[in-house]
């Protein structure tokens, strides 16, 4: 699912570097609030996707994936500087940030939080 929904968030980036799918985009930026508010869900769902997918043995400020998804988030905003059609935002790489480790934090809260199921009969 992680790799699905980062070729999905590739593709939408993609697409609206070259001009194309302004309604799918634009309407999933509508939907979610804003430009700012899209970077972070987007981050967020992969980043906790992708935690998911590699979950680290224990809890660590810092993870590998987290890493690796950091360095994505700024490749890509590095390369819509030397787009025509594009251009660099720190504010979108801020929000994209904030999603990312908002994302790991829900996985860990997620993954340590213990569900205890009782069941009481009444007669």
């Amino acid at each position: 699912m992680a790799i699905a929904w980062l070729a999905f968030i590739i593709g939408l980036s993609a697409a609206k570097s070259a001009g194309y799918g302004s309604s799918l985009w634009g309407g999933i930026e509508v939907f979610l609030g804003g430009n700012k508010q899209m970077h972070f869900a987007m981050a967020c769902v992969l980043s906790f996707l992708a935690h998911l997918a590699f979950p680290a043995s224990r809890f660590r400020l810092v993870t590998p994936v987290l890493m690796i998804l950091v360095l994505g988030c700024v490749t890509d905003e590095l390369l819509q500087y030397y787009l025509p059609t594009r251009h660099f935002n720190l504010y979108d790489f801020a929000a994209s940030l904030l999603g990312l480790i908002a994302g790991y934090c829900i996985f860990h809260i997620v993954s340590h939080t213990k569900v205890v199921v009782s069941s009481s009969r009444s007669l």
